[in-house]
């Protein structure tokens, strides 16, 4: 595999992560409503930084650390525990919250977002160890070059993506009326937590 073939494998891929709904999707669209257009590319930069430093464990560790049973039961079960603090603290907030008040109060910073939102999705470890695993074992056969390539497709098809659904978002908002709004967020709050209830159980049955 050329780095051409890894670049363009590696955007593909990870584009076609991105368009499945998962946390890190709903707390973009959260964000957006509330904060505008830039909070997408923000949480995708948090979330570039915990798979740099994730990319940087895997090369020290190797692959055989996340084969084991346990490693992957405590996955999904804190995974399972961050989606459900997310959800509740999303409903706690939005059945207080004054809406018409200053918006800015009411989220974490985007950055930290991109990084709980990512961890909070046991998938997002997995298939780093088996996806994103084999096209970086390709990637390493040009050392630190196929690396920063098959990275730098990656992380583009996250931007572009999240990018786009946070100017969607963030463009509509003013057309949105307040209980219309808090239907969003109370729906993607439960979203999360039939994640969450879906996480606990296969944490249990693996």
């Amino acid at each position: 595999m050329n780095l051409t073939l890894l670049f363009f494998s590696s955007f593909v891929i990870a584009l076609s992560g991105a368009l499945s709904p998962g946390p890190l999707l709903t707390l973009t669209i959260l964000n957006s409503l509330k904060k505008g257009f830039w909070q997408g590319t923000l949480i995708i930069l948090g979330h570039a930084i915990l798979e740099v430093s994730l990319i940087f464990l895997i090369l020290k560790t190797g692959h055989s650390l996340f084969n084991s049973v346990m490693v992957k039961k405590i996955i999904f079960f804190l995974g399972g525990i961050i989606l459900v603090a997310v959800a509740t603290g999303l409903i706690f907030q939005n059945s207080k919250a004054d809406l018409t008040a200053n918006p800015q109060s009411r989220t974490f910073p985007a950055i930290i977002t991109g990084i709980v939102g990512s961890l909070s999705n046991p998938y997002w470890l997995i298939w780093w160890i088996t996806i994103g695993l084999g096209l970086l074992i390709q990637a390493s056969e040009y050392r630190i070059k196929g690396i920063a390539v098959f990275f730098s497709g990656h992380i583009l098809a996250d931007f572009l993506w999240y990018s786009t659904v946070s100017f969607s978002f963030s463009h509509g908002r003013k057309f949105i009326k307040p209980k219309f709004y808090k239907a969003i967020i109370f729906s993607c709050s439960f979203f999360l937590l039939v994640l969450a209830c879906w996480f606990l159980t296969k944490s249990f049955l693996i």
